[in-house]
């Protein structure tokens, strides 16, 4: 009688060579792409910020005419004229301060015309705290310095006076940009000028 020896089954692994393959590749994929990714934002990352920081100074030309209205007997009614317009944006996390911004409006009140009625006291007293801070804190009592926030914002323009705020009308096309530009940053940053 011939003895038929009984082979043990091998361990096979459930999961085929060609599966394993695949995810080997992709695991190599995803540590390729996180590689790079840590490689541009930890070692390339100031470069990037220092690029999108020149370009955000653009100029968007373009016409975009709206329709002309006529009455019944074809006048026209409402026409389009084209302007050139000044628009002034900033990050809401960016450093700019307000000296920058009076920088900027000092500039710009030669270019352009502004109307300056709509300037009110606030506004003036506005600038002149921001424009001599030292003026206007050696005003302050040792009290009112050691004020934090808005109180110490609202001190600092209690002790500008009528005199102070007697300005010319080029300073008050300086004022009314000065305001135009900087609506939001005085919301935001009412603290002493130190």
């Amino acid at each position: 009688m011939p003895r038929y020896k009984l082979k043990k089954p091998k361990n096979k692994s459930h999961i085929p060579f060609r599966l394993n393959l695949l995810l080997m590749i992709s695991f190599l994929c995803f540590a390729a792409l996180f590689v790079r990714l840590g490689y541009i934002q930890l070692y390339n990352g100031q470069m990037f910020k220092r690029m999108v920081e020149r370009t955000e100074s653009t100029t968007s030309t373009g016409s975009v005419p709206r329709g002309m209205i006529y009455d019944s007997n074809g006048k026209v009614l409402v026409g389009n004229q084209p302007e050139r317009a000044i628009l002034y944006t900033r990050d809401s996390d960016s450093k700019v301060q307000a000296k920058d911004i009076i920088a900027v409006a000092r500039r710009l009140a030669s270019l352009v015309d502004v109307p300056t009625q709509e300037v009110t006291e606030r506004d003036r007293k506005d600038y002149f705290v921001v424009t001599n801070p030292d003026t206007v804190n050696g005003r302050l009592t040792a009290e009112q310095r050691k004020l934090a926030g808005s109180e110490a914002y609202e001190a600092q323009l209690a002790a500008v006076t009528e005199d102070d705020i007697q300005y010319s009308e080029s300073e008050l096309k300086i004022i009314a940009l000065f305001k135009r530009m900087n609506s939001a940053f005085l919301a935001v940053n009412r603290n002493c000028q130190e």
